[in-house]
């Protein structure tokens, strides 16, 4: 009878009660509701984004076209020493305004990704990754942009300062 004790006791009494059977993980209207939720939240925010970088083309635009009518102003007096002083100020101005510009739009995609960073991380575990894959991808693409952007700016900087734009007309001086 002491032999019959010692056996049950080393059974467990949990043995049945726990086996449970693996089953494999679908995707659950929990994920689903999950994307749904975060794809309205990045939508809006790169809406914002894209109005924003919109925004700093326009004030760029403008503020370029104030230095070049400025320029003009001063080229129809025709004094050679005045146009000369203004257009290497509008050369400089503009180069850094350019310069200001690619960096004021990467800082706005940084925002954006700080800003979507939480909403990410806030997701199942299953669907963080490719949302931070398709973020970086993402980023890449407007870095790339504004990369180009500031290559064809700097081009049209380049093609201003190497155009004659006072010209001195036969038997006239300047």
């Amino acid at each position: 009878m002491g032999i019959a004790i010692c056996s049950n006791a080393q059974e467990s009494l949990l043995g049945d009660i726990m086996n449970v059977s693996p089953v494999a993980a679908a995707e659950t209207s929990n994920n689903e509701e999950a994307l749904a939720d975060f794809q309205i939240v990045f939508d809006k925010r790169k809406s914002e984004l894209d109005d924003d970088l919109a925004s700093l083309g326009e004030d760029y635009k403008k503020e370029v076209m104030n230095l070049i009518q400025d320029f003009t102003k001063i080229l129809s007096k025709g004094v050679a020493k005045e146009v000369k002083n203004e257009k290497q100020s509008v050369l400089t101005k503009v180069n850094s305004l350019t310069i200001q510009l690619r960096k004021n739009k990467q800082s706005r995609v940084t925002q954006f990704g700080n800003r979507v960073a939480p909403e990410i991380r806030d997701l199942p575990i299953e669907l963080r990754q490719d949302k931070q894959k398709e973020m970086r991808s993402i980023s890449k693409e407007y870095y790339n942009t504004f990369d180009d952007e500031y290559a064809a700016n700097q081009a049209v900087i380049a093609q201003f300062k190497s155009t004659q734009h006072l010209t001195q007309i036969e038997g006239e001086g300047i």
